[in-house]
């Protein structure tokens, strides 16, 4: 026989079990208020020296290979094949059908006009890690569209498997473009056409001390370095209203907003008119900051 609890109210007879649901509660509840001496006595065990511990976790450290993949990643994930390319002329000159090669330059950009990339990355490791900084180089063009990783110098950093050449557009566009039919069609200037994997002439090295065959390993990479365009405009702006505060120029020379900046002729830069021409310094700095372009 169990034990009755018996309540004011007759009616109502609570036997062991069915007491268990009521008085879980008040036993949490007295766990709870002894907190603390379990919190004390833990403490007292963990400065025990014998007491035994986990390892440390190691800290969790980025590798140079870690960073490199996940560039590689993040350049894939932002589909630079479907960029929409305007042409060599920025759509100028392909108004038809009468200049298929022009036309054949319009549209998404996909692998046989890759971009040139040069993405590298330093990222300081946390406290402990080995190496302290993760580093890493991922370079992209036409020829290497899953990008190629670069090999830095454990002491210097620098590139050992790569030698930048400079910006050529003729290379990146086959040849040197120019409006012709009075500025309605754009065409290759005969002799100037130039394919992207065409050998490169000496003086294209941007590090003249890379010429010659690679010291160890294979033939270093080729890689044409990506024109800066639109990375120096704030630099060249901040310089020129650093200058038009001083209203001259560094060899002293009167500088005002009004003051005349020649354009290239277009033999040196095929999107420049073929005509000389000028523009005010306000003018060229609001077209320079407004518009995209390389003339």
């Amino acid at each position: 026989m169990g034990n009755p609890l018996y309540a004011h109210s007759k009616s109502l007879c609570l036997s062991g079990p069915r007491l268990l649901p009521l008085l879980l509660p008040v036993l949490l509840l007295g766990a709870c208020r002894s907190q603390p001496e379990w919190r004390r006595r833990a403490a007292l065990l963990l400065r025990e020296p014998g007491f035994p511990r986990p390892e440390p976790r190691a800290p969790r450290c980025l590798t140079d290979e870690t960073l490199a993949a996940g560039l590689r990643a993040a350049v894939r994930s932002a589909r630079f094949d479907a960029v929409w390319d305007y042409g060599p002329l920025y759509g100028e000159g392909c108004p038809a059908e009468q200049a298929p090669a022009c036309q054949s330059q319009l549209g998404p950009l996909g692998a046989a006009h890759y971009p040139q990339l040069d993405l590298s990355v330093i990222v300081p490791n946390r406290a402990g890690c080995v190496p302290a900084v993760a580093k890493a180089t991922v370079l992209y063009d036409r020829a290497h569209p899953d990008g190629v990783v670069g090999e830095h110098d454990s002491r210097t950093l620098e590139l050992t498997n790569i030698r930048f050449r400079k910006w050529d557009e003729a290379r990146f566009n086959g040849g040197r473009w120019q409006l012709q039919s009075a500025g309605q069609t754009a065409l290759i200037v005969p002799g100037s056409e130039l394919p992207f994997d065409a050998p490169y002439p000496p003086d294209s090295l941007i590090d003249p001390s890379q010429a010659g065959p690679r010291q160890a390993g294979p033939p270093a990479l080729d890689f044409m370095s990506p024109w800066p365009a639109s990375v120096f405009k704030l630099m060249v702006a901040t310089r020129f209203l650093q200058l038009l505060d001083r209203a001259r120029t560094e060899d002293g020379q009167p500088l005002d907003l009004a003051t005349p900046i020649e354009l290239p002729p277009s033999e040196l830069v095929s999107a420049c008119p073929q005509g000389p021409r000028a523009l005010t310094l306000r003018q060229a700095l609001e077209t320079m900051l407004q518009w995209s372009g390389n003339c």
